[in-house]
């Protein structure tokens, strides 16, 4: 721990400010006060209302002292000591590590020329010991693996030998994964002995990425085109087959999206203003007249054997002009790992369900490297800023820096075809990509290629070092946006929408107005595309009322602005603005711009039954009917392929027969059966019985009100006693009846050979069988709490005999369906690395695993408490990394009721050797 005592401190309306000029992660405040001083803090002075922390506690010397079991990233402190003069204030904080140095971290060593390698000897800290593996390459690109070490022997006065037996290299990689004392990376050097080769210098493979205009994406879209996408997705999800019932067509425009059902000929016509309203209609046919339901966690999609034609035409229309999808968070956390064939079940899902404006952060690492390379950065260097695949969210959220590099070269060619691909499939069917807005992101280093460059250090996010700002309102943002933008368009084409949160949770302005910050940014986003419509989110105290008076100050800006009211169907904002208001503006609605009612619900990829789905049956006929600056409905869930049936119904919901007519609430209650229906593929009575359940526990908003998302498994918690959640942001708490559940589960299990063809069946059951025994073990934890607590030794034994049961039960069941395994996602990222070499295919397992269990190395799982954020309900991961941690846990409290020592056990040594030891195989 490290004390800090230098602040700039103000007074303001009887408040002592400590403004940290960078943002911290604090653990202890120490000070001089005659009363007790309330603290308040924000990570953000520009987007955060102050969030209380609690009361100082008066020490036996007088001082008053806080102390955060949660250290928290802070800008500005706020100290009320309701008119107490307050002194000698002190902050105590871990001791930093460079953060430009932290493991895993790339070191490689270019030889003058071909040499075949007898020996390499690698040097690194003689404190500790280090773990690294140990690479060559021929071309620079493509690194073959010689060694791992794995063990705990420090180096040596002669460094680690390893015997390479005439290995033809060029480059010599060291891969620098952990140390046993340090965050940082503590590589020294190597030695070689070698004879060179004499063969031919072998160039590095330029990354070859056509301009867009040039390229086969950017070829006209005709109606047939469109056409083809809508048969596409019959072919694909029901069967080539059944393309012969449908008769598709481009419809006249109107005043809203429309589709409009009949039979001609034989066939089911369905027409719309363009293909995703066609898709739309061609969901609803499906599941109200074939009882079909197309999902991402499992189809049921046995049809009928012949078309079901209706007695009348149908016809439906939403004012929803916004149907829109994804959370920066969704994109790492569910489609990191997403592949073409992922990527195009995704694209019709979408479309079936009339999403039309879609956020797409792939291909953007080439918008990247295209951009940095104007200011002078190589390659490398850009690989270097870039994070690992597994964490690109951070980065463009400007979070975090160079996480698990370097990516391959082959990644920038790859996932800008695949973005291409996305766009072209999206533009045919009338959706929009959102594409990355310029807010002023750019490597720490920044000034080394440009010393004019003013920016501003952004602290630290997580613990983790961020990137540079750079100040808005200067001619180099002005330069740099403008570069960024063209580097885009070079990249993906043109755009219409363009999603940016400048300086997002806990960035620092340095001083610069929120209001001129939106309004250059939008300026400068209108002159690379005069359409332009800046997707801001509504998250914590963002927009600010300053930031929307900047909207205004462009000619017309509220109309190239849509603010996602990221979390409405819990703690919306479109209703919070009023006069004087310093967020969300000084009226409802966001200060009459236009906004999306979005669903967030997930936080992280964390599993479990959750949502607010009579919230969200109430709001959307209420929006509709009363807000004058409602633009749509979204999902912005931090990961999706999680409850279906919110997705199902959120976006059926905004569909009437006449749209200008008031909206009605629909009957959740008969809505349900309806679903259950076509979901499963047959009526069950008692399965019925068992989603009537499911809507009034775990489905309905006043029981799902304790925290950000679903109650957190316990058995995904790092062991201790007193666990409140498995994540530090998460809760474990149950606001309904335990027993309820299990009785849903029960009667969802009796129609088991009824319903067992259907994919989303077998899905719906390991879920709730899954959340029943996740309930059943926190019941068990807080029973061996107790017995612990009690010192009955058999008692405890046999409770935590009971839990890791428990466990192995949690296993058995997620094993049944693909979605709740860890197989799939390795299996994912395997696919990206056919063909690739050693070292991609080591470190992209690495970012994977890394995400769903520490999230970061040590700084950022340790420091910024970010290890378990994205824990999972996994068959494997259960089994292999959390049953586990417990067994080491109870083994320990045994010995301590025995009379033995505690057992010392270091968590993240142990998780981080897992999730390294597991990409070895």
């Amino acid at each position: 721990m490290r004390r800090i005592t230098e602040f700039q401190t103000t007074t303001e309306n009887d408040r002592t400010v400590i403004d940290f000029g960078e943002s911290r992660n604090f653990i202890k405040l120490s000070m001089l006060a005659s009363s007790t001083v309330e603290l308040c803090y924000v990570q953000n002075a520009v987007v955060d209302a102050p969030i209380s922390l609690g009361k100082t506690q008066q020490t036996d010397d007088g001082r008053e002292e806080f102390f955060l079991e949660v250290p928290v990233s802070a800008t500005h402190l706020y100290l009320c000591s309701h008119g107490t003069d307050i002194k000698d204030i002190r902050m105590y904080e871990n001791e930093d590590a460079d953060l430009s140095n932290l493991y895993p971290k790339c070191f490689d060593i270019h030889l003058d020329e071909n040499y075949c390698l007898d020996t390499v000897t690698v040097f690194t800290a003689k404190e500790g010991y280090s773990q690294y593996s140990l690479y060559t390459s021929l071309n620079g690109r493509d690194f073959d693996l010689v060694s791992i070490k794995d063990d705990d022997a420090p180096c040596g006065e002669n460094g680690d030998l390893y015997l390479l037996d005439g290995k033809e290299a060029r480059v010599i990689r060291v891969y620098y994964e952990y140390h046993s004392i340090s965050p940082e990376a503590r590589f020294d050097h190597i030695e070689y002995t070698a004879t060179p080769s004499k063969t031919p210098y072998i160039k590095r493979p330029e990354i070859d990425v056509c301009p867009f205009d040039e390229s086969e994406h950017a070829s006209p879209i005709t109606e047939k085109d469109t056409l083809d996408e809508v048969y596409g997705i019959v072919a694909r999800r029901l069967g080539n087959q059944y393309c012969a019932w449908f008769d598709f067509a481009i419809g006249e425009k109107k005043k809203y999206d429309y589709f409009r059902i009949s039979s001609v000929n034989g066939k089911i016509q369905i027409k719309g203003n363009n293909g995703v309203s066609i898709a739309a209609g061609l969901n609803h046919y499906l599941k109200n007249y074939c009882k079909v339901c197309i999902s991402q966690v499992g189809d049921q999609a046995h049809m009928p054997p012949a078309p079901v034609i209706p007695s009348a035409p149908i016809y439906r229309e939403t004012k929803a002009k916004i149907r829109y999808a994804y959370n920066y968070c969704t994109l790492s956390y569910s489609n990191a790992f997403w592949g073409e064939r992922e990527w195009r079940d995704e694209l019709d899902w979408l479309a079936l369900n009339g999403v039309n404006v879609i956020l797409d952060i792939n291909g953007q690492e080439e918008v990247w490297r295209r951009f940095l390379g104007k200011l002078g950065y190589s390659t490398d260097e850009v690989k270097s800023f870039l994070t690992g695949p597994a964490h690109f969210a951070w980065l463009y959220m400007s979070n975090i820096t160079g996480l698990n590099a370097p990516i391959h070269d082959s990644w920038f060619e790859e996932r800008t075809q695949l973005a291409r691909n996305n766009h072209r499939i999206m533009r045919c069917l009338g959706m929009e990509p959102v594409l990355q807005g310029y807010s002023g992101i750019v490597p720490v280093d920044i000034q080394k290629y440009d010393a004019n460059a003013e920016i501003i250090p952004q602290g630290k996010w997580c613990a983790m070092q961020r990137p540079a700002m750079l100040k808005t309102d200067t001619s180099s943002y002005q330069k740099y946006a403008r570069l960024f933008y063209e580097a885009q368009k070079e990249v993906l084409g043109k755009a219409k929408y363009f999603a940016t949160d400048p300086f997002h949770e806990g960035g620092i302005t340095g001083g610069m107005s929120p209001r001129v910050i939106s309004k250059t940014i939008l300026s400068e986003m209108l002159k690379a595309a005069p359409d332009a419509v800046w997707v801001i989110q509504s998250w914590q105290g963002n927009p600010t009322t300053e930031l929307l008076l900047g909207l205004k100050d462009v000619t017309e800006g509220e109309k190239h602005a849509l603010i996602l009211d990221l979390y409405a169907e819990k703690a919306p904002n479109y209703i919070d603005g009023r006069p004087g208001n310093l967020y969300h503006g000084h009226a409802p609605e966001f200060d009459s711009t236009p906004w999306v009612y979005c669903m967030l619900n997930n936080f992280g990829g964390r599993l479990g039954l959750h949502g607010h789905l009579d919230n969200i049956a109430r709001d959307i006929p209420k929006v509709l009917n009363t807000c004058g600056f409602f633009s749509g409905i979204g999902m912005t869930c931090e990961a999706s392929e999680n409850n279906p049936v919110l997705y199902d119904f959120l976006f059926e919901s905004v569909w009437q027969e006449n749209a200008d007519d008031l909206a009605v609430q629909t009957d959740l209650n008969l809505w349900i059966k309806d679903y259950t229906e076509r979901r499963y593929g047959k009526v069950s009575a008692s399965a019925n019985k068992a989603w009537e359940i499911l809507l009034n526990t775990v489905y309905k908003a006043e029981c799902n009100m304790l925290g950000q998302g679903a109650p957190e498994c316990v058995v995904n918690a790092r062991p201790r006693f007193g666990i409140k959640s498995a994540s530090t942001w998460g809760n474990s708490l149950l606001g309904y009846p335990w027993e309820a559940l299990e009785k849903a589960e029960k009667l969802l299990s009796l129609d088991k050979e009824l319903l067992c063809g259907s994919k989303g069946y077998q899905y719906d059951l390991v879920s709730v069988r899954q959340q029943v025994l996740s309930n059943r073990a926190l019941t068990c934890y807080r029973d061996l709490t107790e017995a612990y607590r009690k010192k009955d030794i058999a008692k405890f034994k046999n409770l935590a005999e009971q839990y890791l049961k428990l466990a192995d039960e949690m296993n058995a069941v997620t094993a049944e369906n693909r979605y709740y395994t860890l197989s799939r996602l390795m299996d994912m990222v395997d696919a990206l690395t056919v063909d690739k070499d050693d070292f991609t295919k080591r470190i992209y397992r690495i970012s994977a695993r890394t995400q769903i269990t520490t999230l970061g190395s040590y700084i950022m799982s340790e420091n910024g408490l970010g290890h378990d954020y994205s824990n999972r309900q996994w068959s494997t991961l259960i089994s292999d990394f959390y049953k586990p941690r417990w067994e080491m846990f109870f083994e320990s409290c045994i010995d301590v009721l025995e009379g033995r020592s505690e057992r010392e056990i270091d968590w993240f040594a142990w998780e981080w050797s897992w999730v390294r030891g597991k990409c070895a195989k």
